[in-house]
């Protein structure tokens, strides 16, 4: 017998501390907008931070499902009850699946309105999105079994849905964008690779083939490593070159984004350590890229800085 879904499982289902990885590309977004076009819509604003928060839950929520259904997620496999829920929570999987399900519909119907008020371009963003979440999360496909999960993840969250949040803005669609949201792309990516690295044992049991079980976990971490500083100098490049007049801000940026990673190179990316390998990579991602969106509206304000 299984219990009832309750509203704490339904949260852990939900991981509000991945939610960074919906909620910074949104505000870089916006902060990009502000810059190229000079105002901000906040009702918009308000609809994309939903959606995305929305959709960030639903791809945790069912990731943990296939990963449960699938065998990844048991007693014996992990002994995080926040990584695990379903199991610790004696939870129906169909439970799960359905309130993942729930979690874009949701997303969908806020999503309406951002249609009527932005036409059938953002209708294409929201098809790409559940597109994703389907070939990411569930069984059948289940992207996060391959080693191009963190690759995926870090583009389409990083990448597209800064682009998209930049249309719901604008009204225009610029690829450029996509240049300008590497920095995202690369620690949202990275929060997958820490992830999948503390988790290696666990899903070699089960025949997972993520990209820290093809390479290693010394490589995989030397690569975390490595791409830490590779995004803090993607920000000081773009933003001497483009949004020079916010660099003012970037000694600021280097020493929160190096506080925050420091566990990260005192550490080894091992499973007993693995919730606080997350928060620090978590950290990185916001410390980072909103430190990166300050630069650019800084840029954009009438004040000379040096």
């Amino acid at each position: 017998m299984y219990d009832k879904m309750s509203f704490k499982a339904l949260i852990e289902l939900a991981a509000p501390p991945t939610w960074s990885a919906g909620l910074v590309p949104v505000f870089l977004g916006t902060a990009l907008a502000f810059a190229f076009v000079g105002t901000i819509n906040a009702i918009m604003l308000l609809c994309t931070l939903f959606i995305s928060i929305a959709l960030q839950s639903a791809v945790n929520t069912l990731n943990d499902y296939t990963d449960f259904i699938k065998g990844a997620d048991s007693i014996d496999t992990t002994d995080d009850i926040n990584d695990a829920s379903l199991v610790y929570n004696n939870i129906d999987p169909k439970s799960a699946r359905n309130a993942g399900f729930f979690m874009i519909i949701a997303a969908l119907i806020v999503g309406i309105y951002a249609i009527t008020q932005t036409g059938w371009m953002a209708l294409l963003f929201a098809c790409v999105g559940i597109a994703v979440i389907v070939v990411y999360a569930l069984p059948a496909v289940s992207l996060s079994y391959t080693p191009w999960g963190e690759v995926a993840s870090g583009f389409i969250m990083g990448g597209v849905l800064t682009m998209a949040t930049y249309f719901l803005q604008t009204r225009i669609i610029d690829f450029s964008i996509l240049l300008y949201a590497l920095p995202c792309v690369v620690t949202i990516g990275l929060i997958m690779l820490v992830n999948n690295t503390s988790d290696i044992e666990k899903d070699q049991a089960v025949g997972r083939h993520t990209f820290p079980v093809c390479v290693g976990r010394g490589r995989a971490t030397m690569l975390l490593r490595v791409l830490i500083f590779a995004s803090v100098g993607l920000v000081c490049v773009i933003v001497c070159v483009i949004f020079f007049r916010g660099w003012c801000f970037l000694p600021v940026m280097c020493c929160a984004v190096f506080i925050a990673a420091r566990p990260l190179f005192s550490n080894d990316i091992i499973p007993p350590i693995r919730r606080f390998n997350m928060q620090a990579i978590g950290s990185v991602n916001i410390r980072l890229n909103f430190s990166y969106a300050v630069c650019i509206v800084l840029s954009c304000l009438p004040v000379v800085y040096w």
